[in-house]
């Protein structure tokens, strides 16, 4: 979480069920915090 303050535009993505391996651990938790950050940029919202 501190390190999406240090960079712009930073984000930080919280998987409860998930360790270093979060894209599988917590696939669905993952997937949807990478699909709403698509959709951000794509959509000029970033």
């Amino acid at each position: 979480e501190e390190q999406s303050k240090m960079v712009q535009h930073g984000r930080y993505l919280y998987c409860a069920n998930g360790s270093h391996m979060c894209m599988w651990d917590d696939q669905k938790v993952f997937m949807d915090g990478v699909i709403k950050f698509i959709k951000d940029v794509d959509g000029g919202e970033f």
